[in-house]
């Protein structure tokens, strides 16, 4: 039985979303002096620099990554990535080190409304979503996506006062002739924001990958197999 941490991840990508901060558009300029100046983000890995009204971007296209900084959110994508489950938490680390905290020292740590994690990947083979939801045959002219979201409780939430965080995920399947792919976007949602330096050092990102991870393998793993899963038919 198929497992998604068998699986290579072909796209991964993890946010930080904050209070609109627009002193974060005034520095820009250091905020991406300091990522590229740190050994594991320098101009080698990220030759180029995209500007936009109140937005910069780190890209690299022949790799696929990219970081990308407005006055809302915090950003690393990498759509051809290589990579298993298990080594998602060192890129995390290493996003929230380098990337996170030219952000928080520049900016003056805004308040914190979200953190998210995107992982994506081919289906199994073995598996046949037009035939499993639709009960149709696949074909070389069939086109099908899916968007599923929904909301899950957050332990926290349910026992402390004035704690009203939860969490989302959202589900995306794409199949296009033999090509079937999907992606899982986990996401925590702090109401009230992370604000004090307390709350930042109890709930960092690296935490948050860390409740991802097991969810990723379980329940996000096991809502699409059983729904996905089905065998050839018998000719």
């Amino acid at each position: 039985m198929a497992a998604i941490d068998d699986l290579t991840l072909n796209h991964v990508a993890f946010g930080i979303r904050y209070n609109s901060h627009f002193r974060i558009e005034d520095r820009l300029g250091d905020i991406v002096d300091a990522v590229l100046a740190a050994p594991r983000h320098g101009s080698s890995r990220f030759p180029l620099i995209a500007y936009g009204a109140g937005m910069r971007q780190l890209g690299n296209e022949q790799t696929g990554e990219s970081i990308s900084f407005s006055r809302a959110d915090t950003i690393f994508e990498n759509r051809k990535a290589n990579f298993l489950l298990a080594q998602l938490p060192v890129m995390a680390e290493e996003f929230a080190e380098d990337v996170w905290r030219a952000v928080y020292d520049h900016a003056k740590a805004p308040a914190v409304t979200r953190f998210g994690c995107i992982v994506g990947f081919d289906l199994p083979s073995t598996w046949r979503p037009l035939d499993a939801l639709l009960d149709q045959d696949e074909r070389d002219t069939s086109e099908f996506d899916l968007r599923y979201s929904h909301r899950l409780p957050v332990e926290d939430a349910l026992t402390n006062v004035g704690v009203n965080d939860y969490r989302n995920v959202i589900f995306q399947v794409s199949c296009r002739a033999e090509r079937k792919i999907a992606t899982i976007d986990f996401q925590h949602y702090f109401n009230p924001p992370l604000e004090s330096e307390k709350a930042r050092k109890e709930t960092s990102y690296s935490k948050f990958i860390n409740k991802a991870i097991p969810y990723f393998r379980d329940g996000g793993w096991d809502f699409l197999r059983s729904r996905l899963e089905r065998l050839p038919r018998a000719a």
